[in-house]
């Protein structure tokens, strides 16, 4: 089984146009925490490709590509080395810090934050 290096990207960048296009989550503020998190998302990807990730080199691969990302934060670097030392496998690592709650990307849980009128229509029913 070999794994998409792409999948994680494809996600985050799916879950920044979703942001971009007003559905459900907040205009508001500029954006960067999605953009960081697909940049971050994105660099590591493209790290896995570049090792050939597999099933049998997973953690390794993974390992490497945290260690060696320059556009991840710093904090999520320190995040995914911390749950890896207490012996979290690598897939389950990554998946905690890039999509977790709370998000090691400043800025990004209250970007996602529903906005007012999202949820004014949720509680109505009412859509847009």
């Amino acid at each position: 089984m070999r794994v998409d290096p792409k999948r994680w990207g494809s996600v985050v960048l799916a879950l920044g146009l979703f942001a971009l296009s007003g559905s459900s989550v907040g205009l508001a503020g500029s954006y960067a925490p999605i953009r960081l998190q697909a940049n971050c998302s994105a660099d590591l990807g493209d790290c896995w490709e570049t090792h050939g990730l597999n099933k049998d080199n997973v953690d390794q691969v993974m390992d490497l590509c945290w260690q060696e990302t320059k556009k991840c934060p710093k904090v999520c670097r320190d995040q995914y080395r911390s749950h890896r030392e207490a012996g979290m496998k690598a897939p389950v690592a990554d998946d905690l810090v890039l999509f977790g709650k709370p998000s090691c990307i400043p800025g990004l849980d209250e970007e996602m934050k529903p906005s007012r009128k999202d949820k004014d229509n949720a509680a109505t029913g009412n859509g847009s």
